[in-house]
């Protein structure tokens, strides 16, 4: 057994520490529940698919519902952008607008892929990441024209991501990809196509862009 393997003062911490951190994201819960906070989101970090942060999440969730806190808490992937996501949030609510922003996975495998140091399908996340943000988000429809879509849109992100579950290490050789050409593609499909503003977000590998993708739609459509 694994645990046999691991000294038995550092696994002791390491519950110990854990069990800690779930009793301060509870005190939150409680807080929110009694008007002290007005929302809060709990971010997960370095996760996987299968650990004990899913039986936390679990008894978290069950303690958002029994408090009647649903649609003031997101329990998400992700630490980095938070700060953002709020501050978009706050701007939004003070704008009394909920922008509603598409989105185009390339390749389109993608969405439903687990990224490195997450525990839920990418798609999944990017939703929760727009009801922290006060953003409607939609998910184009894979080789359907943009005008057939059948909504309206505010803004256009498309995601550079892998179909790959394990990613690859962004520091290792990059070569040419069919995915990368793909997105490469789209991005310049849909800046002829509509007439929105458009971004990217490179989710190509777990611990940073993708500098080929970069270079490419940088000398192709003159960004610098």
């Amino acid at each position: 057994l694994l645990d046999n393997r691991i000294p038995p003062e550092l696994l002791q911490e390491y519950c110990a520490v854990r069990m800690r951190n779930h009793q301060v994201n509870s005190e939150v819960l409680l807080s929110l529940a009694r008007g002290d906070l007005d929302f809060v989101i709990l971010c997960q970090e370095d996760a996987t698919l299968y650990g004990p942060h899913k039986e936390e999440q679990m008894k978290l969730e069950e303690q958002i519902i029994s408090l009647g806190l649903n649609d003031d808490v997101v329990i998400y992937n992700g630490t980095d952008e938070a700060e953002m996501l709020l501050l978009a949030r706050v701007l939004n609510f003070e704008r009394k607008a909920m922008p509603v922003f598409a989105f185009n996975f390339v390749p389109w495998e993608g969405r439903n892929n687990i990224p490195p140091f997450e525990d839920r399908p990418l798609a999944e996340n990017v939703k929760l990441q727009c009801t922290v943000a006060g953003i409607i988000p939609v998910f184009i429809q894979e080789k359907k024209p943009f005008m057939e879509q059948g909504f309206i849109a505010d803004a256009m992100t498309i995601i550079n991501c892998s179909h790959r579950q394990k990613g690859e290490d962004w520091l290792g050789p990059i070569s040419p990809t069919v995915e990368r050409d793909f997105a490469v593609g789209d991005f310049l499909r849909l800046v002829q196509e509509i007439r929105l503003p458009l971004g990217v977000a490179d989710l190509r590998f777990a611990n940073g862009g993708d500098p080929g993708f970069l270079k490419e739609l940088a000398e192709r459509i003159g960004l610098f």
